[in-house]
């Protein structure tokens, strides 16, 4: 319930990361799952470390919110 709800704080934070378009963010998970070597070979590793490093701290940051959420509704109903 509090991950559907966080809906528009997960779309803040996309933007805050990737820009507006979608394609920052399509760009970072393909590279977050491709392997080194490959991007080492196609000229793209320094690009490859930081959008990977990007959308590790996005998804980092998106559960931690939800967790965090989760703890502050809990302890505020029980």
């Amino acid at each position: 319930m509090v991950a559907l709800a966080s809906l528009p704080v997960y779309s803040t934070l996309a933007r805050m990361f990737f820009g507006k378009g979608l394609g920052g963010l399509a760009n970072a998970i393909r590279l977050f799952f491709t392997p080194e070597i490959i991007s080492l070979l196609r000229g793209e590793y320094l690009q490859d470390g930081w959008e990977s490093l990007k959308f590790f701290l996005f998804i980092l940051l998106c559960i931690g919110w939800v967790l965090s959420a989760s703890e502050l509704l809990t302890k505020a109903l029980f």
